[in-house]
């Protein structure tokens, strides 16, 4: 890559990124080159390939409502439940962020040797699966590149 003059090479980001919000070229490979001169006569020729690739779709756990799914849950549980609930869940996260955390014997699951509250994420995430085929989301496909830069 050339050394551009940072002032220049911001000024070049920024265009780079305007331009950007243009529409998408279809999938496909293409060839592309370029010159770009700036006012204080430093230039820099870009060219090479550019593959822009296929939209494709992807299950979004972000978009799974958790905070409406808890309140319907915490509405089904009375208040004793709800705090036990709570307590377990915060001392669980406070186990696991201790660096020397081991399950207590008496919390691992026979069958699996994993801790016990492992079959209940197993039970919630397979729950959460049925959630996510509705919740797929379209996104971009990737452009990639293999251009090269040079001072003109």
């Amino acid at each position: 890559m050339t050394k551009l003059s940072p002032i220049n090479a911001l000024a070049l980001s920024i265009a780079g990124k305007q331009a950007a919000k243009s529409d998408r070229p279809d999938a496909g490979d293409y060839s592309v080159g370029f010159t770009v001169t700036f006012d204080d006569g430093e230039s820099i020729r870009v060219a090479g390939p550019v593959r822009q690739g296929e939209d494709y779709e992807q299950a979004v756990w972000q978009s799974v409502p958790w905070q409406h799914i808890a309140a319907v849950l915490f509405s089904k549980a009375n208040g004793v439940t709800m705090e036990a609930v709570m307590r377990e869940a915060l001392e669980l996260v406070a186990d696991k962020q201790h660096p020397t955390y081991a399950p207590n014997p008496n919390d691992v699951d026979p069958e699996t040797g994993r801790p016990k509250v492992m079959r209940i994420k197993d039970a919630a995430s397979s729950a959460v699966k049925t959630l996510t085929s509705e919740t797929t989301k379209t996104f971009n496909g990737k452009a990639t590149n293999g251009l090269t830069y040079r001072e003109e």
